[in-house]
């Protein structure tokens, strides 16, 4: 527990500035609505369907109505989902990495506990932050929602939104945690899994832009759960299992080539 309790000490600054972050991102982009829905919404839609489909996809705008607030909330959603995979890649790469390239993992490894138990500790630690980043989510999103006195209510859509962010975070949490695992230069493994965001997140782009991508979307997390499917308030379940299902997985498969790496200064 010494090691959860370290852990969330470290982690707290982070999420302190993760969470100032998704704070403005909320409250500011709500505010951004109510310019939107002041002007006929007919004439925001005719706009918006003249923008290119690479730049909808760029934006999260791909199949959402802009000038509805569950459409816009969607787009919204996107942002935060960005964020959550940076911070989740972010967590996962530094549960493997931070003790070797801070030269503690000699003193840490040669306790009377496994590495698996280390590495839980930490992956509890990052999947708390990771809830609780999600949680906030929710939390400002009602908040900044209520402020506008809409007639529609998105509870729901903003719930399983939250949900999502949590879900792809997660999974992108442990995808760090395996790249960090697998290569030698412990110090690149928060660029490698920045680069790994990256690539999926031109896939996702490319996925919105062309007909008949759907292969595509199974290289591309961003893409495992639709915001046009949530803002119908529904998730596609075999997506949402296969996301659990490879979490849990890899997770696993991460432990086992760990607890036999070998380490050197």
């Amino acid at each position: 527990m010494n090691i959860l309790k370290k852990e969330l000490k470290i982690g707290l600054k982070p999420f302190i500035f993760w969470s100032i972050g998704l704070f403005f991102l909320v409250f500011a982009g709500v505010v951004k609505f109510t310019g939107i829905s002041g002007v006929e919404g007919a004439s925001v839609k005719e706009l918006f369907d003249k923008f290119p489909k690479i730049i909808l996809a760029l934006f999260g705008m791909a199949g959402l109505d802009a000038t509805a607030i569950d459409g816009y909330y969607g787009i919204l959603a996107f942002y935060a989902l960005i964020c959550g995979m940076i911070y989740g890649v972010s967590l996962g790469t530094n549960i493997i990495n931070r003790e070797v390239v801070d030269k503690t993992f000699e003193f840490i490894f040669t306790k009377p506990r496994k590495r698996s138990y280390i590495v839980n500790m930490k992956f509890i630690s990052a999947t708390i932050y990771l809830a609780a980043f999600s949680l906030l989510n929710y939390i400002f999103s009602i908040v900044a929602i209520r402020t506008l006195d809409l007639e529609k209510n998105i509870d729901k859509e903003i719930l399983l939104f939250s949900l999502a962010i949590f879900i792809i975070s997660m999974l992108y949490c442990v995808i760090g945690i395996f790249i960090a695992t697998v290569i030698k230069n412990y110090e690149k493994g928060n660029l490698y899994g920045n680069l790994f965001f990256f690539v999926t997140f031109i896939l996702s782009i490319i996925y919105d832009v062309v007909e008949n991508g759907s292969i595509i979307r199974i290289f591309t997390p961003f893409k495992y759960l639709l915001p046009t499917d949530i803002v119908n308030g529904k998730f596609e379940i075999l997506p949402l299992i296969a996301s659990i299902v490879i979490i849990i997985a890899l997770y696993i498969v991460s432990l086992k080539i760990f607890e036999r790496k070998e380490f050197s200064n």
